[in-house]
Order: structure tokens, then sequence, then C-alpha cells
């Protein structure tokens, strides 16, 4: 088409500007006697990058006499606008994924025409450059009154084309305007008179002629255009043909049935929304109810240091234990207490980490630190088995101890070895051996610290500090090794968007090279590109929702909170069942400093109907919710109007530490793990610690969240660590990404909030360690 037309136009001034979410690039070309080779030799070797936005941007400094604009008219990265050039603008498109409406829209409004490359032949496409078509400008009211007449605006006069309005008066004379480039170059007067009859094919015509220029940005206006569709039996992209047979079709649609049928609709239809009513408060109740029970909790803490301090000043005392099982089995008494202890060499200087104790005939057990420690909670006649490859196993009475505090010596077994323990996820079993060749250890992991992470130089860490209280944070660096950022990072920092490239014609296809890349740019400060690159995801699948979330967390991370927030509102149209898509946005507010946005986003996953399927999947969401939308109110009072909040779900409950994590992936188990200062691990099935550490319930079927709460926290480590325990999905856009959130001093004016993203890579091990927090007290 370039040519046909420089063969018309021979001799002219041409400037090509490249564009994504801005200008990229801009060039200008002379193009003398229809020579097009330069031009066309350029634009061949054009490199093509980034998710697209259309907007204003593009119609700003522009000095030539005619526009094209090259695009499918898709703006994957914010809806899309309609904006004005001064000269005649000609949209064009080859895609077979083409935005027609939007395009032809966008021609129309700055006199110009939409040409689709693969629909008609360039002879007449170029004729449409050539001879521009004539259009519809507008009406004047001559007399009489008329009201929302369509086309309200300027439109192509087509085969069939027609007018319609309201008129308000029994007779309205008016005259038709049509023109070229906005001059009138014609006019006609037609006179119309009201009619006591009703045309019901009129009315309908009128609905689809308001609906034909509002689908020229339908995602802003689909809520007008459903409702017309609906009243006027209109099919449009938001609704679709229906066949009603009879009142319940039309209750079940809720589409306003003939006048004959409506009182008896609008009763069952009220009966429809009072049980819907009914199944939004009892859930409430039933939320509620949770609630009270979590404010007792957070009521009933207490701060445990000065307990741990006095325990910890007492050293353990060497017990009896005995080998091998010579206790006879009982029964165990209800009453427990908490037993800690140090396990050594029967040398009595090295400890031991990793020795199995075991509460004998059970599967409840720990394993001991790096340091030899443990603490577990038995039975007050418990027998304790402690067990460990190399040594002789033993046993400990807990029933004649006289301290909580014991040191076990274990003896190293000098015969072959006969029994091993192999300890599982949720399970222990014992197997008699002849040979051992290899000793697997599953991980229940009460702690593994072999990690399936990459080594890292450097951490990061968060200080903060007061009068009283010193916390330090370090979150776990991830990388996710792949060769490709090995590629990057052995060139040059001038050569690596080049290299960039030169990668790209490889991985084009895999999300995961985008969301790599782009965070590799970003921590090398290269905060442009890295946005760039991360945008080529909206190109990839716009209606994959693992692509959207992570695009838009990531986006939300890089702080373009404007396109992270179209991101997240697009999921929320894709997938509104979901209340974790609500929450992410509500998140984003909170990054924003949109706080009563964010609180009323959250409030609106309490207020919803959701379906019986996802309350069984997510119904356990609903209090970190509300921890969220109370840590707002409780920190923005003044910004904040509560006012349409059930006053019974605000209730402030500062922390000293929370931990959250949530991830990507549907059908997905993710257990987040706290290991406290007294080596006593909080996850799903053991939810309450010793010193007031609460675990959410588990949500084995995808996305999370994930929450741990301290409201007094003791001295001492906080190691965190996450349990892959497994996926039955498989994901386009690669390894389930993992969001990590460490909050200190909660609700309250000093929070800190660090946050990490990881992706985690199921090869062989299971368990992650994502970070620690160091919390000391002063004296």
């Amino acid at each position: 088409m370039i040519n046909e037309y420089f063969k018309w136009n021979k001799n002219v001034s041409v400037e090509v500007k490249t564009f994504n979410y801005e200008v990229t690039t801009s060039k200008k070309f002379q193009i003398k006697e229809g020579n097009t080779s330069k031009l066309l030799r350029y634009i061949e070797g054009l490199e093509y990058d980034g998710g697209c936005k259309l907007g204003e941007y593009l119609s700003k400094g522009i000095t030539s006499e005619e526009v094209w604009l090259f695009s499918d008219g898709i703006s994957n990265l914010s809806m899309e606008t309609l904006f004005s050039f001064k000269q005649p603008l000609y949209t064009i498109s080859s895609s077979s994924s083409v935005n027609q409406a939007y395009l032809s829209a966008l021609a129309n409004q700055n006199s110009g025409d939409y040409l689709n490359l693969s629909s008609r032949s360039q002879k007449a496409l170029l004729q449409k450059i050539k001879q521009p078509t004539i259009r519809f400008l507008g009406i004047e009211v001559i007399n009489g009154e008329v009201a929302e007449v369509y086309p309200s605006k300027v439109a192509l006069v087509k085969k069939n084309f027609a007018i319609a309005g309201k008129l308000k008066s029994k007779e309205a004379t008016l005259k038709i305007n049509y023109g070229i480039g906005g001059k009138v170059m014609s006019s006609e007067q037609v006179t119309i008179q009201s009619s006591d009859k009703k045309y019901e094919m009129v009315e309908k015509l009128w609905a689809q002629k308001q609906i034909d220029e509002l689908s020229e940005l339908s995602k802003q206006n689909e809520e007008v255009i459903t409702n017309l569709a609906l009243k006027y039996g209109i099919v449009t992209d938001f609704t679709s043909f229906i066949v009603l047979d009879n009142l319940e079709d039309y209750v079940t649609h809720e589409i306003v049935p003939p006048a004959s049928m409506r009182k008896e609709y609008y009763a069952k239809l009220k009966k429809k929304q009072d049980y819907k009513t009914k199944e939004v408060n009892d859930r409430k109740e039933r939320i509620y109810a949770s609630f009270q029970a979590d404010i007792k909790w957070w009521e009933n803490s207490k701060d445990m240091n000065e307990v741990i301090r006095e325990e910890k000043k007492n050293k353990p005392i060497k017990v009896d234990q005995t080998n091998n099982s010579t206790l006879p089995q009982r029964e165990y008494v209800a009453e427990k207490k908490i037993v800690y202890g140090k396990v050594k060499e029967n040398n009595g200087q090295e400890v031991l980490p990793g020795v199995m104790v075991v509460l004998r005939g059970t599967t409840q057990g720990v394993a001991t630190d790096f340091e030899g420690n443990f603490s577990i909670e038995v039975p007050l006649n418990g027998i304790l088995v402690f067990t460990y490859i190399g040594y002789q196993s033993q046993e400990l009475d807990v029933e004649n101890i006289g301290s909580e505090r014991v040191l076990i010596v274990m003896e190293e077994e000098l015969e072959a070895l006969e029994e091993v323990v192999v300890v599982g996820y949720s399970r222990q079993a014992s197997a008699q051996i002849q040979e051992v060749d290899a000793v697997v250890e599953v991980a229940d992991e009460e702690d593994v610290m072999e990690m399936e992470l990459e080594e890292v130089d450097g951490m990061y860490e968060a200080k903060r500090s007061n009068p009283k209280k010193t916390v330090k944070t370090t979150l776990i660096p991830y990388s996710s090794g792949a060769k490709y950022l090995e590629e990057l990072d052995s060139v040059g920092k001038s050569e690596r968007v080049a290299k960039y490239y030169e990668l790209k014609k490889e991985y084009k296809n895999a999300p995961s090279f985008y969301y790599d890349v782009a965070s590799y740019f970003y921590s090398e400060g290269d905060q442009k590109i890295a946005f760039q690159v991360l945008s080529n995801l909206a190109e990839i699948d716009l209606e994959n929702h693992e692509v959207l979330r992570n695009l838009g967390r990531k986006l939300q991370e890089f702080e373009r909170y404007e396109e992270a927030e179209y991101i997240f509102k697009k999921l929320i149209d894709l997938r509104p069942f979901e209340p974790q898509n609500y929450r992410d946005l509500a998140l984003l507010y909170v990054d924003k400093g949109e706080y009563q946005k964010a609180v009323d986003q959250y409030y609106s996953i309490i207020e919803s109907e959701w379906d019986a399927d996802i309350i069984s999947r997510f119904g356990n969401i609903e209090l970190i919710i509300l921890h969220e939308m109370n840590n707002l109110i409780t920190k923005y009072p003044k910004q904040i109007d509560t006012s349409k909040i059930d006053a019974r779900f605000i209730h402030a409950m500062p922390l000293d530490v929370r931990i959250v994590i949530d991830w990507d992936m549907l059908d997905t188990d993710i257990d987040l793990w706290v290991i406290d200062p007294i080596n006593e691990k909080c996850f799903y099935s053991h939810k309450d610690t010793r010193i007031g550490g609460k675990m959410s319930n588990d949500f084995t079927r995808g996305y999370g969240p994930e929450e741990f709460r301290l409201k007094h926290a003791i001295e001492g480590q906080y190691i965190i660590k996450v349990n892959y325990y497994g996926s039955s999905k498989q994901s386009l856009f690669g390894p389930v990404t993992l969001r990590t959130f460490l909050y200190t001093s909660y609700s309250n004016s000093k929070e800190e909030r660090q946050e990490l993203s990881l992706q985690l890579k199921k090869v062989g091990k299971s368990v992650y360690e994502v970070g620690s927090l160091d919390y000391k007290i002063a004296n």
C-alpha cells in the first residue's frame, strides 16, 4: 500500500514514529519521485517491543497534513480512549485480531477512515484516502423539541443510513447537515410528527443506534449497553440471544416481561432477591462469629518474654533415659506440658542437629535445630523417642522428669543399622531392612536447612529501632538461575538491551522470560527498560488469568500503579468469582495511598454474594480481609469513612509481627511455616504456639493468602519458610510465583513492610527458606 500511495503522491515529507506505551523513535524521510526504498528498509529493521497504550500522547507535536496510524486497536495497558488530531486520521490494520469498532470510531472522529488491509483491494483503500467519504455532521432543530438523537456526533454515511431520537413535541423540523472534514457540503430539511401508535421496531432501532455509538468504547459503557440490550431484546457483546418461554425464564435472567406478566414477575423477583439477601446475611453472621473468636484470641494474648527469659536461665539437666523401647506402652492423659531440651553426642560436647523427637505411638514429633535444641508439647505421662541414624534410639519418660528442660545424650550404634526411620509429610513410617544404600528424608522437615534456593551474595535488610525494641528483617533475594539471565549478565551494561532483543527471538513465547528479565533490569537500576520488557506479558495473552495476575503484581512492585490498576480490573472482569482478585486491587490502592478505595474494596468481599463452590474453596479468606481492612481504619481514621461498614466488623488489633503469603496458581497447596525463637513451628496443623503465634486456616486449592500473627513477639530469631506441597495444574507461566509480606509493628505508626516475590521450582525438595526476623527487646 505504501508503494502504491507514493506512486500517486510522489514528492512528500514523511515522519515515522514508533510507539508502545509512549513514542519510542521518530525519523523523517523525504520521498522523491515515489522512491520508498529507504523508508521501507527502515520500517523492516524496526524492533517492536512492549505492551500498548493508545492515547492523547500520539497526537502531540504532529505538524503534517495527514496521519496514518498502524495498529490493531488493542490497548492492553489501559482503557481505550478517543482522542483528537488536527489532521485527518487513517487507522490501518491487517491483523486477524483487531478492535475494528474502536479504530473506525477513532478515524471517524478525526475525519478519516479505517482501512482493513486484509479485506479490500489496495486500489479501493487508496481511494478512501484520495477521495474522503462524506459524513453526517449533525442536526439543527429549526422548531419543536427533540432529545437523545443518534448518531449524536460525526458518522459515516453508509447504505441505509438512519437517524433516531425522541420527539418531545407534537411536531419538529430538523436540518440535517452533511460534509467532509467538518465543513458542511449539503443539508436537507425534514419535518416529523408524533403518532399515537406505538412502534416497537422504531424503539428498537433507536436503542440499536445508541448501542452502536456506545460500543465504540464498549468496555467503559458495558453497564449502559447491557441495560439497553436487556430492555429492548438486542444481542450485544455482553448479552446473548435468550429464549424466554415462561415467567420463570424472565425471573432467572431478570428481564422485564410483557405488561400482562409483570405483577407476578415482580413478586417472584422480590422473593428471589430476598433469598439472596438472606444468604448474604447468614454468611455475614458466620464471618462475625469467627471474627469475634479472633478478637478474643487477640485480647487474651499474653507477653511471654519474662516467662521465657526465666526458663532460659535454668540449664537443662541430664535425665535418666533408656535405650531401644524398654518402657511399656501406656494410654496418655489429656493434660499436657511443653518439654524443652538439647541433644548431644555421647561425649557430651557436640550437639546433634536433625535428631527426630517423636511421642511414642503417634505421628507427633519435631527435629532438633542446628544447636541441638527442641521443644515439644506432650501429655504429662508421655514417652518421647529420640532417633538419629548411626546412634542408638533413646526413650524419655516425661512422667519421671522433674524439670521441663532436659539434656539427652545419644550413644553411637556400634553394630550394623537394623532400622531406619523415614519421616514423611504428616506421617511417620518405619521399616526393617537388611542393607542400606541410601536414606531419604521426605520433609515434614521440622528443620531441614538445605533449601531449594540459588546462592546469593547479598540480602535485603531493614532495621528499625525504638527505645525498647530493635527489629532486623531479612528476606532472601530470588534468582531463577535461568540461562538467559546468565547471558545477560555476561555482557557489559551498555550491551544488555541488544542482548535482550537477541534472546527474545528464542524465548518470545515464554512468559517467565519477560518476568525474569524485567526483574533483572529493575534490580540493575534500569526501571524504564524493566517496564518495557515486563509489558510484553500484556501482548502474550491478556485473557490468561495467571499471566494477568503476575503482570499486575510485578507492575505494582515496579510502582507502575496506573497500569497495574487496569490489569487488576481486567482480572476482575475475567474472573469476578474469585475474592483474591478484589484483594489484589485493594492492596494496590493501599500502595497508591487511596485508603478509602482500599477499604471499600475489602469490604465488598464481605458484602458480596459468592458461589457455594467459591466459599468452599476460599471461605477462610474473610478474616484476613478484615485484618487488612482494620489495619487501614486504625492507621488512617481521618481519611476513611466507615459509615457504610457494619460496626461489628471494626476492631483494632495491633501486632508485633505479621507474615502473609499468597501465590498465583489455582489448585496449588503452599503452606506457611514460622519457626519461633523457642524452636516451635507454627503451621497449618499446629496453628497456636506457646508464645502466642497464630496461623490462619490452610488454603489447599490455590492462591492463598495464609497469615501468621503474633501480638507480643519474644526476643530471638523467627525463621520463615514455605512448604510447596503440591500442584495439580500445569501453568502457562511456568513455576508458581509466591509473594511474601513481612510486617512489624502492624497497625501502628511505626509499621514496616517488606515484600519478596520468588518462583518455586519443585525439584526434589519442597521446602524454601524465605527469610528471617531478629527481634530484640532492650533491658
